[in-house]
């Protein structure tokens, strides 16, 4: 044989080996879920279709080279060996890649959720329920009695119901694999907690779409052991619901494609993501207030309404996509489109109240289950063109004009006494050296203006600006015709200068003056020197940071002109003190007496 022939060989032999690499490595992006976040995936066929392209070469050239030795040589022969032992190598690697990986079960071409109810011993009175602590169904895979992968599921412990004098709490998760042996564990707190080895296929079939015996037992025929935590199983297609809440005549199902953790009320719990569907009186429900019809809703709340209603998010994030109002009349539902809406439940809470803006501006709202909590006490929602009356379910559109011009990352900053005007932050034709307040009356579909004088209506950032800021520097006066009109109040004094502390991702603090530039940070130093016999170090004034000594610990302080802000910092050579909050404090009861007052950038 000629090396032509076997360069032939090897370039059909690379040619294979290159495809077939890429396709192996295709499905080894599913099976071990390579991310496609900035390529990973991408790279990872290229890289492994160049490992292919390499073998290849190498495979074509010696099989080439050893046939050519023997005595009935011929290029076709050698082809034929090259590209079998290739593709038994690909074949090979491919087969333990996947035996390796944790590929889910499907059953009819669907993965599949693992539903778990829990049961308690008859000697356990107290619900489940009130157990604190965050609750979890766990399953886990074991190889050789190591627990070598876990997945962790939904365990609704306030569903828990009594059954028989024991209680039950039902959980779920996603069948995550199809090796090893399989194990659940229940968790309420990290000190309750059971787990049980079951008996699960490695591929589960019709016959385990029915909930199995209680376990464990005693002995393999045993009966069921009644001293601990018990459980019963089942599949079922992840198409299906695997939680109903009632509402009324409305039943409302979560249809999970995995778990995440959320934390809806400062509890952090495994909730699922995926859709909701709803049904009244026993009918699926269609959505159809909106331009396009849809079965399932992304986000849905309940309302505190005389009446069962639903506050829900329809649609999949496109124009189409909008709020709706779900209401049971009785006999009947009925269904109103509030407004449209992005990709949530878009609605700001109206509200004078500093605890309530404050709350609402840290709350999240839980997207695997009925929200009971976010518009429990709620009044009056704002939408974008509409405010929904939460408890009388009344909802008044307002003139495009009227609702739009305001900064979106402020919430509104105030409510009328008599419900009917909201007040929002706005910034006029100048930009930001234009701040000003828009008033909405959106039972009129009217709105006004009032200007902002930054100099003595002071705030540093945008988030101090609450319902407390507004009511220092305006009020509501009732005209004649008895509608409460915004004005600005004729004795305020301004709100002192002052600077925040913030704890840092080192476990430091750092004190920040904003609107502050070179004048400050000199005016700040000499407090130190005064107040705290700083030693200064080397350094130019406008250098950004000026390095001081404080009680033996080295700080900083910086000056950024372009940023317009005074810093105090640890170096970070420094281990965690109080240093900088008493620093922070002594120098903002200083900004207070207005001594500093012209010293700010205006």
């Amino acid at each position: 044989m000629s090396w032509v022939s076997t360069v032939i060989t090897a370039i059909i032999t690379a040619a294979l080996g290159t495809v077939l690499s890429g396709y192996v490595a295709l499905m080894a992006i599913r099976w071990y879920r390579i991310s496609g976040f900035e390529g990973k995936s991408g790279y990872y066929i290229v890289a492994m279709a160049l490992i292919g392209l390499v073998v290849g070469l190498a495979v074509g050239v010696v099989v080439s080279r050893v046939v050519a030795a023997n005595a009935n040589p011929g290029m076709l022969k050698s082809v034929g060996i090259s590209v079998a032992i290739m593709s038994g190598l690909v074949a090979v690697v491919g087969t333990v890649g996947r035996l390796k990986a944790d590929v889910p079960p499907t059953l009819d071409g669907e993965h599949l959720m693992l539903i778990v109810e829990a049961r308690w011993p008859a000697t356990h009175t107290e619900s489940p329920a009130v157990t604190p602590g965050i609750s979890y169904l766990e399953l886990g895979s074991i190889v050789s009695r190591v627990q070598r992968a876990s997945a962790k599921g939904a365990l609704w412990k306030e569903d828990a119901q009594l059954v028989n004098g024991r209680w039950v709490v039902t959980g779920a998760v996603h069948l995550f694999t199809e090796r090893g042996d399989r194990v659940i564990e229940v968790a309420l707190n990290d000190s309750v907690r059971s787990g049980l080895v079951i008996p699960l296929p490695r591929r589960p079939g019709k016959a385990q779409l029915e909930w199995s015996e209680w376990g464990p037992k005693d002995g393999r025929n045993g009966p069921t052991k009644e001293d601990g935590i018990t459980y019963r199983y089942r599949v079922q297609k992840s198409s299906l619901p695997i939680r109903t809440e009632k509402i009324g005549q409305f039943a409302v199902s979560v249809i999970s494609n995995g778990f995440q953790a959320e934390v809806p009320d400062g509890t952090t719990t495994l909730d699922p993501y995926g859709a909701f569907e709803v049904q009244y009186a026993g009918k699926p429900v269609t959505f159809s207030a909106g331009a396009t019809p849809f079965t399932r809703t992304g986000m849905i709340a309940l309302l505190p309404s005389e009446k069962p209603a639903l506050l829900a998010y329809i649609g999949d994030g496109t124009r189409d996509s909008y709020c709706a109002l779900l209401v049971d009349d009785g006999t009947t539902f009925r269904e109103q489109k509030v407004d449209d809406c992005s990709n949530s439940l878009d609605a700001d809470e109206l509200t004078s109240d500093s605890a309530t803006f404050a709350a609402r501006k840290l709350a999240s709202q839980p997207r695997g289950r009925l929200d009971r909590r976010t518009f429990a006490h709620s009044s009056l929602l704002l939408f974008q063109k509409s405010v929904l009356n939460a408890r009388t379910l009344h909802i008044q559109r307002m003139h495009e004009t009227s609702a739009s011009a305001f900064i979106p990352s402020v919430p509104p900053l105030g409510l009328s006494p008599d419900q009917s005007s909201f007040v929002r932050f706005n910034y006029g034709d100048r930009g930001e050296s234009e701040p000003m307040l828009l008033v909405v009356n959106f039972a009129r579909d009217q709105s006004y203006s009032l200007p902002i004088d930054p100099v003595r209506m002071r705030f540093d950032e945008l988030k101090a600006l609450t319902p407390t800021w507004l009511m220092h520097h305006f009020h509501w006066q009732r005209n004649a015709d008895g509608t409460d009109m915004l004005t600005v109040r004729p004795d305020f004094l301004p709100i002192p200068y002052y600077g925040t502390v913030t704890d840092e991702s080192d476990g430091k603090q750092a004190y920040r003056i904003q609107k502050a530039g070179q004048k400050i940070r000199l005016a700040l130093l000499e407090h130190l020197e005064k107040e705290f016999k700083v030693v200064r170090e080397a350094a130019a004034v406008d250098d950004y940071e000026y390095p001081v000594t404080v009680d033996g610990q080295k700080l900083k302080v910086a000056s950024s002109g372009d940023f317009g802000y005074v810093m105090v910092s640890m170096d970070h050579s420094e281990k965690a003190s109080d240093i900088v909050a008493r620093i922070g404090k002594s120098f903002n009861d200083a900004l207070a007496t207005g001594r500093f007052d012209e010293l700010f950038v205006k």
